[in-house]
């Protein structure tokens, strides 16, 4: 048994000097080994190799979506499994490495190595490999990251997204008003537009023929930009962003005088 091999995971993981990603890695394996080299190998530097350069190497934590390429070179990575996966393996000479099945779960994989095998014994883990319960799992009516909650003292998007990931889901909404109201006003007596700001259709982030000029370009423009924003950290996540959408909405009463004949129950 190899001496390295006596040694806790968390000693192990001190002890890489080099954390490998693919030249061509998805947002979400950078975003992974910035945080093994921040919280767990600070003597680690990342190194982007072709995909073909992803061999077992001493010293070395390899991060990566699964490929076939991959499991040419590593015969214990799983083959075939009827459930989605995750796995780590900690070999001979300190060589490690971090997989996922899928983008969507490779953080929540990180995650699980940094608060339940860190304090394992390496020779525990050579092979370790664990199907996912759920392959999908959808934020739907986001109260926080999409509607009024959004506005709540010292909320972070960042933060909510990460537990997202963290969590094991694999998709978030992300359509959000970046202003703390909606555009449209409703008519006196009605209380509908207190609702508007939840799940925002097309036409709060962007004009099309039919109501190009009603919406305000600044307003329009902030909205767009924050469901980037959104999309972005999803991505460097691995989760998938998508839109909750309510349609039909209530528009602005200037789209009726510019169409009358559109004007409904």
């Amino acid at each position: 048994m190899d001496k390295e091999l006596k040694m806790k995971l968390r000693e192990v993981l001190q002890d890489i000097k080099k954390v490998k990603i693919s030249q061509s890695a998805q947002p979400v394996e950078k975003t992974v080994a910035r945080e093994i080299c921040t919280f767990l190998s600070p003597k680690a530097k990342i190194v982007t190799v072709h995909p073909s350069a992803m061999k077992p190497e001493s010293c070395t934590l390899s991060i990566s979506i699964s490929s076939q390429n991959l499991k040419e070179q590593n015969p214990n990575i799983p083959h075939a499994l009827d459930r989605e996966w995750v796995f780590f393996s900690c070999g001979e000479k300190k060589c490690c490495w971090l997989i996922s099945s899928k983008p969507y779960f490779l953080y929540a994989a990180f995650f699980y190595l940094t608060e339940n095998l860190i304090g394992q014994d390496a020779t525990q883990l050579r092979c370790w490999t664990r199907e996912i319960s759920f392959g999908a799992e959808k934020s739907t009516f986001d109260l926080f990251l999409t509607q009024y909650a959004r506005l709540i003292r010292n909320f972070s998007a960042e933060q909510y997204i990460r537990e997202y990931a963290r969590l094991g889901f694999t998709h978030v909404e992300v359509n959000a008003l970046a202003w703390p109201f909606p555009y449209e006003k409703g008519v006196y007596g009605e209380f509908y537009a207190d609702f508007y700001t939840c799940c925002p259709g097309l036409d709060q982030y962007v004009s099309s023929r039919l109501n190009e000029g009603l919406y305000p370009k600044d307003y329009l423009a902030a909205n767009l930009n924050l469901l980037k924003q959104n999309a972005r950290r999803a991505v460097d996540h691995g989760l998938i962003p998508g839109l909750l959408c309510f349609e039909p909405r209530s528009v602005p009463e200037s789209f009726f005088q510019r169409y009358p004949t559109l004007r409904g129950a």
